[in-house]
C-alpha cells in the first residue's frame, strides 16, 4: 500500500510531535486516561510539567491532530485522538509488512543462488 504524499507530510509531522519525551509522556499519561481525557492541571500534576511549557507541548501535538481539546468552564480537557494514533499504527503496520515482504523476497533469491 503507497501512500500519498500528503499523508506521507502528515505521519511525518506527528511522528516528529510525538519524538520528544515531554510529548511521549503526555501522549501515554492521555492514553491511558481514556475518552474523558484530563485537564491541564491533572496533566501537570501527575508529569511535573510547569504551566508554560505543558501548554506548548499540548498545541503542538493539538496542532498535528493527536490530542482533542474541550474547554470546560475555565479549564481546558485534552484527551487523546484514537483515530490519528490508529492511522499512525496502520501506516507503520504497512511499512513493517512491506519492509519484511522485501527482506524476505531478498532472503529467497538469495538462497536460490
Amino acid at each position: 500500500m503507497t501512500h500519498a504524499p500528503a499523508d506521507l507530510t502528515t505521519f511525518a509531522r506527528r511522528f516528529g510531535a510525538i519524538g520528544t519525551e515531554p510529548r511521549l509522556r503526555i501522549l501515554g499519561l492521555l492514553v491511558s486516561a481514556g475518552v474523558h481525557g484530563l485537564v491541564v492541571g491533572e496533566i501537570a500534576r501527575e508529569l511535573g510539567i510547569g504551566g508554560s511549557t505543558l501548554s506548548h507541548h499540548l498545541e503542538k501535538l493539538r496542532q498535528e491532530g493527536l490530542v482533542r481539546v474541550r474547554r470546560e468552564g475555565t479549564f481546558l480537557r485534552y484527551s487523546v485522538d484514537a483515530e490519528a494514533l490508529e492511522e499512525l499504527l496502520a501506516f507503520l503496520t504497512t511499512q513493517l509488512r512491506a519492509t519484511a515482504g522485501v527482506e524476505g523476497a531478498r532472503i529467497a533469491a538469495e538462497g536460490l543462488q
